[in-house]
């Protein structure tokens, strides 16, 4: 998913760069990343939060698939921290 690189932010994994082959040795299918990847943006659609709210407000959802998905996303730059510590989108 280098598009974010060049400016292309409606990407999807494509399944061959080296951030869509990491997270297919996690066992993390799409369609569960998709649900992951729209719930980290539904909780910071209202803004920043800490680590630790992120993952309480995904409390049902296992904290690892959670911590793959969120490194995935810093990695593509479509999320980062911001200069108090807190998860926001980019």
């Amino acid at each position: 998913m280098t598009g974010n690189y060049f400016g292309d932010n409606n990407m999807q994994p494509c399944g061959i760069c080296d951030n869509c082959l990491q997270l297919k040795k996690t066992g993390l299918t799409p369609e569960a990343f998709s649900l992951i990847q729209q719930r980290i943006e539904q909780v910071l659609n209202d803004g920043p939060v800490t680590t630790t709210v992120l993952l309480q407000q995904l409390k049902d959802i296992q904290k690892e698939k959670t911590w793959q998905v969120i490194e995935f996303l810093q990695a593509e730059k479509k999320i980062g921290v911001n200069e108090d510590g807190l998860i926001r989108r980019n």
